[in-house]
């Protein structure tokens, strides 16, 4: 099971969205059908889960969550920080579908941050941090990820993006409904088309 999880605006590093007209009650199927196609494909080291998850912590303590499902990429070590989060929401007689890569650094991570923030320590620390970090970000790209890294993590979140397109359209085959126009590109480093 995945750790603790909420979608902090500062962590999204990728977003798509869409509003489908007149798709009430479509929300569960859609759901449904990308962990269904998810899972058909058996791609090695992905695994979905279904959460409700909060905006923030306080948000969380009070109640104010939505579900969502959640798609971890286990297979590579380097994208445990990432998740990608699809949420269906019924705006009225419509469908709001969205999903968010989110960036979640580990807790050593953050512990390092926490730890150099601290001045005296950093003067100590700091020196033999720099020096990890220069040797890892030697082959290391954006985020933090290498060339391989950074194609493992386009593929995966470009395969779930493809399921989410694709449980769309059936559910509009289903409705016996013109098929929506989408929008394709999510907004984002990554582009996914």
């Amino acid at each position: 099971m995945a750790k603790h999880c909420r979608l902090d605006q500062r962590g999204i590093i990728e977003r798509w969205e869409t509003l489908i007209t007149t798709a009430h009650g479509q929300g569960e199927a859609i759901l449904s059908d990308i962990r269904r196609l998810l899972d058909d494909a058996e791609v090695p080291g992905v695994i979905v889960e279904r959460r409700r998850i909060a905006a923030g912590v306080v948000q969380g303590l009070c109640g104010g969550k939505r579900p969502f499902l959640i798609i971890r990429h286990t297979a590579n070590p380097h994208l445990k920080a990432f998740k990608m989060l699809i949420n269906v929401k019924e705006y009225g007689t419509n469908l709001h579908i969205s999903w968010f890569l989110i960036h979640q650094p580990s807790g050593w991570t953050k512990c390092m941050n926490f730890i150099l923030a601290i001045p005296i320590i950093s003067l100590i620390v700091f020196p033999f941090y720099l020096i990890g970090r220069l040797i890892q970000s030697r082959e290391a790209g954006i985020l933090d990820l290498n060339a391989f890294d950074e194609q493992d993590l386009r593929a995966y979140v470009t395969f779930a993006h493809h399921c989410l397109i694709e449980a769309i359209e059936m559910a509009t085959r289903e409705e016996e409904r013109e098929a929506p126009s989408l929008r394709r590109h999510s907004t984002g480093f990554l582009g996914i088309v």
